[in-house]
């Protein structure tokens, strides 16, 4: 519960530096406080990313470890029923999209037999 406490309180922080973000910092604070809805914790994060300047980089780096030390990534493989946990790795993307799809192509190279792989982002 640290980990979401220290979350929480560097959400805050980012609310005063970023009052024009304050929606989408709020969804991100409550998801958090609830463990409710761990990918609109990251598409939060992408949309911060692309809105705020480079200016915060440092603290979207700061986010981004929070985020990847509390959320990880399911994989269900829907043919054998194979389930396994990946951590988060949000990287450089800059899109919610395109991380999708790289994680999607990395684990297609995995398991060249699926037809049907599924992803959701749930808490570690």
């Amino acid at each position: 519960m640290k980990h979401s406490n220290d979350a929480i309180h560097y959400l805050d922080s980012l609310i005063q530096a970023c009052p024009d973000q304050m929606d989408t910092l709020l969804d991100m604070r409550l998801s958090l406080m609830h463990n409710d809805e761990p990918g609109a914790c990251v598409a939060g994060y992408f949309k911060l990313k692309r809105q705020l300047s480079a200016w915060y980089d440092s603290k979207l780096n700061t986010l981004r470890d929070h985020l990847e030390s509390r959320i990880q990534i399911e994989i269900v493989i829907q043919e054998t029923q194979e389930r396994r946990n990946a951590c988060l790795a949000l990287g450089n993307n800059h899109d919610l999209e395109d991380y999708c799809e790289d994680q999607m192509r990395q684990i297609a190279l995995e398991h060249k037999e699926a037809q049907h792989i599924r992803l959701r982002f749930s808490w570690a």
